[in-house]
């Protein structure tokens, strides 16, 4: 089907400036304003958009209403999403045409195996 193809916007732990990755990372760094990107994802819609990847389960939602604040280190890392930044990412998929697929962090607060809800 014409919606099979998908990409991924990935949680990236900004570790050091030689470091592949940096300036990637979904939740602060990447320019979703970028006039070249958004051509590019343009051009793929009507496709999948997944936001999450391997330290999704590290990522705080921060200053959602009844949610947790981001803690210092977490907003160094660049896990922590917030409002705003939600914001532009739902501007984005509807600018491009694209469908916005979320992971959510499932073990954020996790003690003997239990699911802590208050992030989410």
């Amino acid at each position: 089907p014409e919606t099979f193809l998908s990409f991924n916007f990935d949680f990236n732990k900004n570790i050091s400036v030689s470091d592949a990755w940096s300036n990637a990372s979904v939740t602060w760094t990447l320019d979703l304003q970028d006039r070249r990107l958004i051509a590019l994802a343009s051009a793929l819609a009507p496709a999948n958009l997944r936001v999450g990847g391997s330290y999704a389960d590290e990522a705080v939602y921060g200053g959602f209403p009844g949610g947790v604040e981001c803690p210092a280190e977490i907003e160094q890392q660049h896990y922590c999403l917030t409002p705003s930044r939600w914001d532009e990412l739902v501007a984005f998929c509807e600018r491009t045409g694209l469908r916005l697929v979320f992971d959510l962090n499932v073990m954020y607060g996790r003690q003997n195996g239990e699911w802590d809800p208050t992030n989410t």
